[in-house]
């Protein structure tokens, strides 16, 4: 997922725990600010067998759903069931929630032995006593059931339910949706003191107010931007036995107009330098592309420059230098903060990496697009030439290959007298590392095939510069990561030696987890999805195992 989703989603947490114990304010119409959305209970029974088989816990879990049925006595099975929140004239939360019947009185004899009989309110109303000794509401109406504990919530009930929901009960099995911007200003105002009085009380006992201070500032303003321009978010589940799997959405959209949906807009048409780093035969692989706003390049170059100026005074605090060393140290910060500063202002984010396992195998590559690699190059020359005499400096080979115009250096880290064997036998008695600086580009491998890897991942990149691809994705399998864990298992854990036996087993694209952020119409989604393959494998190791 996006930095811009995770912050996002910070925000939404923030604006929910800030608003709880809502303040009086001004009034407003009854319009819902979050909707909470069931699939037909039929289908989630479906999706959950479907599940249990794929484990091979099919006939408990057909059991344990026979013996919950009789609780459903009444309600309809082929239809939604869901919940909205509205606030009241004083910004008080109100939740109905409604569930469709075809008959009431069934449903409430279900119950009466935990709940009672229920008595008349009037109007139609039923109440009934919960535990906690607070009256709930029920009434029946066209063939739903709405329940609340407030009794003036039934006096503006929807027409048709359904229409609350919109497309969540036929896209999710289980969704719940925010309507951020209908929330009232006040309130979310209120989110926003509340994000920076956490704020002042978190610097109080910081060790470092003054950098502490810079960066929350930038924080707060980030999530005080979201809160007024986030439109909608929405979180659901999925079960999709079309496309053999089951995912969790983070779906959010902004405000027309507005600097949030500007950056949104950039998510679109993303193409990347780095797209060969999406090796099929990878374990973990991830690349991203994105166009920064106006706004978040001004936030991040305001960063750096706190960064860069905290690292310059622990330069300067620094007792073991010389004026001639803290000097060419901080000619060296410089440098690198020069290059960074400039590629954040040429506003794109694009990098990719790849890691390979096998049996006793370990390889990595990664890339990263910078404004100029050849500064990065000369600043690592005099890096190098500054340490090169300090004890336990590493064997450092400066422009050792090439591979296009992508110049080689290698780095040979001596493992430490300790080192385990099963790490010796990984990498050897060092730790082969290559830096590669491009014009545009700095990349990094390790491992005894770090060079090769780092090579099929460049020549890849070359054949897909043209290709659009989502802003970002990570995407993991499962059948080389455990064949590398039993590998390395130098106990014999049975059950691990019998649960990669069970995913050796899988075929091209059963042992997928993926992670994908792409552009929607006015925001981003991002999804987390998990191959039915996997599901299965787990069972089979399961299985295994016991």
């Amino acid at each position: 997922m996006s930095h811009l989703l995770k912050r996002t989603l910070l925000a939404v947490m923030a604006l929910v725990l800030a608003t709880a114990p809502l303040a009086p304010a001004r009034a407003q119409d009854l319009k819902p600010v979050a909707v909470v959305s069931l699939a037909p209970l039929e289908k989630i029974k479906a999706d959950v067998l479907y599940l249990a088989d794929l484990l091979g816990r099919k006939d408990e879990t057909e059991f344990a759903l026979g013996l919950s049925a009789v609780y459903l006595n009444g309600v309809d099975l082929k239809r939604p069931i869901g919940a909205y929140v509205t606030l009241d004239q004083d910004n008080q939360p109100k939740v109905m929630v409604f569930v469709p019947v075809m008959k009431l009185d069934t449903v409430l004899k279900t119950f009466e032995g935990q709940i009672g009989k229920p008595s008349d309110a009037g109007d139609g109303l039923k109440q009934l006593d919960a535990p906690n000794g607070m009256p709930v509401f029920v009434k029946e109406v066209k063939g739903w059931a709405f329940v609340s504990n407030d009794k003036d919530s039934f006096a503006k009930l929807p027409a048709d339910p359904l229409t609350v929901l919109g497309n969540l009960p036929t896209t999710y099995n289980l969704a719940i949706k925010a309507n951020v911007h209908d929330i009232p200003e006040d309130l979310r105002g209120l989110a926003v003191e509340q994000i920076q009085s956490g704020l002042d009380r978190g610097l109080e006992n910081n060790p470092d107010p003054e950098l502490a201070g810079k960066v929350g500032r930038m924080s707060a303003k980030q999530f005080t931007q979201m809160i007024e321009e986030l439109k909608e978010v929405t979180i659901g589940w999925a079960v999709d036995s079309k496309v053999k799997a089951t995912y969790i959405d983070f779906a959010m959209t902004a405000v027309d107009g507005t600097a949030m949906s500007r950056q949104m807009a950039n998510l679109k048409d993303a193409k990347s330098v780095f797209a060969g780093f999406l090796l099929p035969t990878s374990s973990v692989n991830l690349n991203g592309s994105t166009k920064m706003s106006p706004e978040e390049i001004e936030q991040n170059t305001t960063l750096l420059e706190v960064f860069r100026d905290r690292a310059s005074k622990e330069i300067d605090n620094d007792a073991a230098l010389d004026a001639n060393q803290r000097k060419s140290a901080k000619d060296l910060l410089g440098q690198f903060f020069s290059v960074l500063t400039d590629t954040v202002k040429a506003g794109t984010i694009d990098y990719g990496a790849t890691l390979m396992l096998d049996t006793k195998k370990l390889n990595f590559a990664g890339g990263i697009l910078v404004a100029d690699g050849k500064k990065l190059e000369t600043a690592f020359a005099k890096l190098v030439d500054l340490a090169k005499n300090e004890p336990d400096f590493p064997d450092v080979k400066l422009n050792s290959g090439k591979l296009g115009n992508v110049n080689l250096h290698t780095i040979a880290v001596d493992l430490p007298d300790g080192a385990e064997a099963e790490v010796r036998e990984l990498f050897g008695e060092k730790v082969n590392i290559v830096i590669g600086t491009a014009p545009k580009a700095l990349y990094v491998a390790f491992g005894k095939e770090g060079e090769s890897l780092l090579k099929q991942t460049i020549d890849a990149s070359a054949t897909k510069a043209s290709q659009n691809v989502p802003p970002s994705q990570v995407n993991v399998y499962l059948k080389p990561i455990m064949k590398f864990a039993a590998s390395m298992d130098k106990s014999g854990n049975p059950g691990l030696q019998q649960a990669a036996a069970a995913f050796d087993q899988a075929k091209a694209g059963e042992d997928e987890v993926n992670i994908v952020t792409k552009p929607i119409q006015g925001g981003a989604i991002g999804r987390l999805q998990v191959s039915d393959g996997v599901f299965r494998l787990i069972g089979a190791a399961m299985k295994a195992g016991k």
